[in-house]
């Protein structure tokens, strides 16, 4: 088994990591537990014969002893067959198979003799059989596990003394584990090649590799392995020559550090000796709709899962991208039924497969397919119609799925509803829509009835929902004025009568006729009144009223609206005065002069003025009774004149009869 050259950086790292304790230098690498007990270094001088330094001495003191005793001596070796005699032997303190031939031994002896450190030997220096071979290694194998111990290393014939930290002996796993990364076979070089990596302080410098073949016991096997730095990680190929193309194998790796500590065992990873070309997909892919479950339904055939790890379905609107995954498939199953599709939509599907051999998924050709439901979808129900400046707005709540959007369709006055949108796009996110029809032709003078229909993704409609009405607040006609207005009068009242606007606007709710009256004693000076007319004419009682009275009317529409007004008519009244009382009769009496009379019955008056006056002058109001009354003293007169009396009818509105008959007297 070959193995790449990794440096040893301990040894420079000890004398970096040097400290001065109670007057000894102190070096935290100058041992370390290993594979058959406690590598002990000398330091980084090199022992020669005849020379200042001629070897070294090592002393051990146990965790429970006080002193340090000798454990052993390293002289300086004195021929290169010593030499190599040594480094072939430190193969076996190593618990793996290694080899010595890679060195250029005997070029290394040469530079030692003319060397005096071992950094100048460059990096070969600082491996185990150079060290072990310049017997500047050394390992003591009676330790006992779990048993601290302390070094001191002298070195003979100079002034050399280190002392190391306590080292515990123990065989427990300390090294970093190794992780799998990626796998492949080489068809080309007809090869497998196996990556594994590590992270951590302490890095394995030796890599075996186990093989298993079809299930079978694993082994170790005569792997090539290479070691690359990367950053703050090595990456390990292991490189395997003697798979078989076609076969499947199981792997799994164990590392050792540079003193024979094994880690821990790789997890086994299964790796196929196939090109990725010839990598498996599912084959004889048939895809129907499927009535039963409203969806699409996929099957194929997979001659040897054995290699697939993994098999996902992908799908997508498009036949380039927006693939997302839709199922992972077990690698037994033979057909997978789509339930999250949209009828009569279009759909493009993948297979992906994960291998057990392959770091990289395969995907297959991509194939098309659809699913269309004959169901007619649900109608549309509860409509909400709201009127807005913009027109009106219809709302309403739809929740089944499937569904492509909604028509919406208008009616007018019971016509047939016709079609007066494009199609409404229904949306999954929320089952709340809402619709505004702004057609410049709504006219707020009309009533519209509206309704629904869904329209489903395989292009069937549902029948129509419920209808709602509402009438729009714009456009809203102003009705017409009337014509033809006409005022006359017959005895005591007035008749006006004007053009029926109602029998060519549908919409006339009613008309106000406006009432003008001159006020009593002015020539311009009028109060209005209004009344309110359901039909076209209009019969005004005026008979108290004395002077000018005009009319104008107003159409008034259902919706609210009014006319202009028409023209004012007028009309000069002249109604008949009431009827005086009659047989006035004057009698004299100690406090005046006593009248009485035969009252007026209908219409009843409201009072009476007595009128008096003497021959040759104006009459002059004596009294007033009320409407009820009949009689009067009058109680202003002097004795020994001639007095003559009239009375006159007074309506409520003070309109005066005629004069009654005189009655005259001489009191």
């Amino acid at each position: 088994m070959k193995k790449s050259m990794i440096k040893i950086t301990w040894l420079v790292i000890v004398l970096l990591g040097s400290v001065t304790m109670k007057g000894q230098t102190v070096l935290t690498h100058l041992a370390k537990d290993g594979y058959k007990g406690i590598f002990v270094l000398t330091g980084d001088h090199i022992p020669k014969v005849n020379s200042a330094l001629t070897g070294y001495t090592i002393e051990r003191r146990a965790v429970d002893e006080k002193e340090f005793r000798l454990v052993t001596t390293l002289n300086a070796v004195t021929s290169v067959d010593e030499f190599r005699e040594k480094a072939n032997a430190s193969v076996h303190l190593l618990p793996y198979n290694t080899s010595t031939s890679r060195f250029r031994l005997d070029s290394i002896w040469k530079k030692s003799r003319i060397k005096q450190s071992l950094l100048d030997l460059g990096a070969v220096a600082h491996t185990l059989p150079v060290l072990a071979g310049l017997n500047m290694i050394w390992v003591d194998s009676n330790v006992q596990e779990g048993k601290s111990y302390t070094y001191r290393v002298t070195g003979i014939g100079e002034r050399y003394q280190v002392v190391s930290i306590p080292v515990v002996y123990t065989t427990n796993d300390t090294l970093a584990g190794l992780l799998f990364e990626r796998g492949m076979y080489n068809q080309p070089q007809q090869r497998m090649e196996l990556y594994w990596t590590t992270a951590g302080k302490d890095k394995p410098v030796f890599i075996e590799a186990y093989r298993s073949e079809n299930n079978g016991d694993f082994r170790k096997i005569d792997a090539v392995v290479s070691v690359l730095p990367v950053k703050d990680t090595l990456q390990y190929l292991v490189t395997d020559t003697t798979a078989k193309k076609g076969g499947l194998y199981e792997y799994y790796v164990k590392g050792y550090d540079e003193f024979g500590n094994a880690g821990r065992n790789s997890a086994t990873q299964a790796v196929a000796a196939l090109d990725y070309v010839q990598m498996m997909l599912p084959e004889m892919v048939r895809s129907a709709p499927d009535s039963l479950s409203k969806g699409i339904r996929i099957s194929w055939e997979l001659k040897d899962a054995s290699y697939i790890k993994m098999l996902s379905l992908y799908r997508s609107t498009n036949s380039v991208d927006g693939f997302r995954q839709v199922a992972v498939l077990s690698v037994d199953s033979k057909e997978y039924v789509d339930e999250e599709v949209q009828p009569a939509t279009p759909y493009f599907y993948y297979f992906e497969a994960e291998y057990k051999t392959q770091s990289r998924p395969k995907r297959s050709t991509a194939f098309a397919a659809s699913f269309s439901d004959s169901t007619a979808p649900a109608n549309p129900s509860g409509l909400v119609a709201t009127v807005t400046k913009e027109g009106i707005r219809i709302d309403w709540e739809y929740a089944p799925a499937n569904t492509r959007g909604f028509w919406l369709y208008r009616s007018e006055r019971g016509a047939p509803l016709q079609l007066v949108s494009k199609l409404i796009s229904s949306d999954s996110s929320s089952p709340l829509y809402s619709f505004t029809d702004t057609d410049s032709l709504l006219s707020g003078g009309r009533y519209y009835q509206y309704a629904l229909k869904a329209y489903s993704t395989s292009h069937i409609e549902s029948g129509f929902s419920d209808t709602v009405v509402a009438r729009p607040m714009k456009n809203t006609p102003v009705p017409r004025s009337p014509m033809k207005v006409t005022v006359t009068s017959s005895d005591d009242k007035v008749f006006v009568f004007w053009d029926d606007v109602s029998a060519y606007d549908r919409d006339v709710a009613g008309y106000l006729l406006l009432r003008s009256k001159r006020n009593p004693g002015t020539k311009g000076a009028f109060t209005t009144d209004t009344i309110t007319c359901s039909s076209n004419m209009y019969t005004d009682s005026l008979s108290e009223a004395d002077g000018l009275v005009r009319y104008s009317v107003i159409t008034q529409s259902v919706f609210g609206t009014a006319s202009v007004a028409s023209g004012w008519f007028s009309l000069h009244t002249n109604p008949i005065r009431p009827v005086p009382p009659s047989s006035v009769r004057v009698n004299p009496v100690k406090t005046g002069i006593h009248l009485n009379w035969e009252p007026v019955a209908n219409p009843g008056p409201s009072k009476y003025n007595i009128y008096r006056y003497e021959r040759g002058a104006q009459p002059v109001k004596a009294g007033t009774v009320t409407g009820e009354e009949s009689v009067y003293i009058d109680g202003q007169v002097t004795k020994g004149k001639h007095y003559f009396y009239f009375i006159r009818t007074v309506t409520a509105t003070g309109a005066e009869s005629e004069r009654s008959n005189e009655a005259g007297i001489n009191f």
